[in-house]
């Protein structure tokens, strides 16, 4: 039995493709490490032109970055840069991708997802994503979500490709990335850290573990233990944290993330406790209260009568 449209390609690609097709985005790019050697990248590429074959496949450019989808060839072309290629994808923000100045500038990552049920599974599946200086285009992210709702609900795709599928809504979803200098500096002065720089720490972390580590379970479980031991206030885990950020600014390795992890749970301020623990060292207070009390009572009772 041979699979479906969407099984044969992955959920992500299916519903990107169709957008292609209808013209709401200019094109979509697949990627070799995004697929298992059972799929592959030329399976997928031939299993999208034979369904709409209006569309090419562009694999000869200059700096290859994946097979382009689009109703335009790109084959031949040389000037395809990261920006280049952030136009061709529709990317309403990629004039704005700079990675020198990412240190220094705080960043929005947008994204577009699809919540949706297939096959009666509840899935979250993101369409794509593009960094962004401010929020100032997210009024065009909306309208391309829009148009994506109203074309997976038509009835040639409900009823066809898509049979299989619920949509039901496609959310923008935008988030704030504090840039790591402003971290720091917000460290060294002794200020609150928000969410979202707390997050962005989180984040650095499990980046560096993930270049150390070949083992999955390591980082996750090394990232678990580190969200459940730092304080970002606490004097001892500020100049690990501010090393992180610095090493991400010099773009070194982080060699030793494991024993500052390590130093991180050891060092780490026990506050507060338990509702059973307070009320236990209450009773004990109280008790040592009252013996004090009867002992200074006896004490006195017996001074007098020694006088």
């Amino acid at each position: 039995m041979s699979l479906s449209f969407i099984d044969s390609i992955g959920i992500e690609n299916a519903l990107n493709s169709i957008l292609v097709n209808e013209g709401i985005r200019p094109a979509m790019l697949i990627q070799e490490g995004d697929y298992d050697e059972d799929i592959g990248i030329e399976m997928v590429k031939k299993t999208i032109i034979e369904q709409f074959p209006d569309l090419k496949a562009s694999d000869n450019y200059s700096y290859n970055q994946g097979v382009i989808i689009s109703k335009t060839d790109y084959n031949g072309r040389q000037d395809i840069l990261l920006n280049e290629m952030g136009k061709i994808l529709g990317y309403p923000c990629y004039e704005e991708f700079d990675l020198n100045n990412r240190f220094n500038t705080s960043v929005y990552v947008v994204n577009v997802f699809v919540n949706l049920e297939y096959k009666g599974e509840k899935k979250w599946v993101e369409l794509f994503t593009n960094i962004c200086n401010d929020e100032k285009m997210i009024e065009q992210f909306k309208h391309v979500s829009k148009r994506a709702k109203e074309m997976f609900v038509l009835p040639e795709y409900k009823d066809g490709l898509l049979k299989d599928v619920q949509v039901e809504q496609v959310e923008v979803v935008s988030r704030r990335i504090p840039s790591p200098k402003s971290i720091i500096d917000k460290l060294t002065k002794g200020y609150t850290l928000d969410i979202d720089e707390k997050n962005e720490i989180l984040d650095a972390f499990y980046r560096s573990l993930y270049a150390n580590s070949s083992q999955e379970n390591q980082y996750e479980s090394m990232r678990s233990r580190l969200q459940k031991n730092v304080q970002y206030d606490n004097p001892k885990h500020k100049p690990i944290l501010i090393k992180l950020l610095s090493k991400l600014e010099k773009k070194e390795k982080y060699d030793d993330i494991v024993s500052d992890i390590e130093t991180i749970e050891n060092t780490k301020i026990l506050r507060g406790g338990n509702k059973k623990q307070k009320l236990t060292k209450m009773r004990s207070t109280k008790r040592k209260t009252k013996n004090t009390t009867k002992k200074k009572n006896i004490y006195k009772a017996t001074a007098k009568r020694k006088k």
